[in-house]
């Protein structure tokens, strides 16, 4: 992958912007950095990208916001995503890029407008949320493996719950962090990394933690429903995207 200066240029905007919704909203680093990079990579290189260069903004996400985790349900979530995220790696080698990414897209948009039709959960139920847990968990590490995109289930999740917006923030991004993990030791297991992919990634870094330092001041003080909603929405604008444009010609 040949990158010209104007297309590194473009690449620290895509990471700058990914970094800021991040840290925003919780979520969102993949599903922005996707859509921005296949405008210039095809959709396999950007994914490989994607799972490298997440590493900083989720990092400083997840520290900024690491006191208020739900621990009961975090590490339900994280074993389930673990369990899964090997079949999702091996959807990724074998199915086309244009189908999973509009396949994705489509799951996307009904959980998103499911979580918008529905309000938070107010019952609480503690082996209810166990359950769903592990669904949204499952769910998370199949998506991360196979796009790159393991948040909508564990935000849909997270969205259904009685949380403040720090909380909602704690409980993504320290289960993204997980998934880059998991992803990336994956990726290195299959073969897949290169020293490009690797370049790209320290690339990223200070970009990566300034969009991270802009999106956490930007939202520190949000109200939690509209924080919930907004969440959602966004969810929604970039399925349709997925949706419509599919994966780029040269994936």
């Amino acid at each position: 992958m040949d990158l010209t200066a104007v297309l590194w240029i473009a690449f620290a905007l895509s990471i700058l912007l990914s970094s800021f919704v991040q840290s925003a909203m919780g979520f969102g680093y993949a599903l922005v950095a996707l859509v921005a990079l296949t405008q210039f990579m095809g959709v396999r290189e950007a994914n490989l990208v994607v799972s490298f260069s997440a590493f900083v903004p989720i990092i400083y996400a997840a520290w900024m916001n690491r006191q208020e985790l739900d621990r009961r349900l975090f590490g339900i979530c994280v074993l389930f995503s673990a369990l899964l995220m090997p079949i999702g790696l091996y959807v990724f080698e074998t199915i086309s890029a244009d189908l999973l990414m509009r396949g994705t897209g489509v799951i996307i948009l009904l959980l998103a407008v499911d979580g918008l039709r529905e309000k938070a959960d107010r019952a609480g139920s503690l082996g209810w949320n166990r359950f769903w847990a592990a669904v949204a968990g499952g769910a998370s590490g199949f998506m991360t493996g196979a796009v790159s995109i393991g948040g909508p289930p564990i935000i849909i999740f997270a969205a259904k719950q009685k949380w403040s917006a720090s909380q909602f923030k704690a409980f993504v991004t320290m289960f993204l962090l997980m998934l880059t993990f998991f992803k990336g030791a994956g990726v290195v297991i299959a073969g897949l990394l290169t020293k490009e992919i690797l370049i790209m990634a320290a690339v990223s870094i200070p970009f990566g933690y300034i969009g991270g330092w802009l999106g956490d001041r930007t939202t520190r003080h949000i109200d939690k429903n509209q924080f919930r909603r907004i969440a959602l929405m966004l969810l929604v604008a970039m399925s349709v995207l997925m949706i419509f444009r599919g994966s780029p010609g040269n994936s």
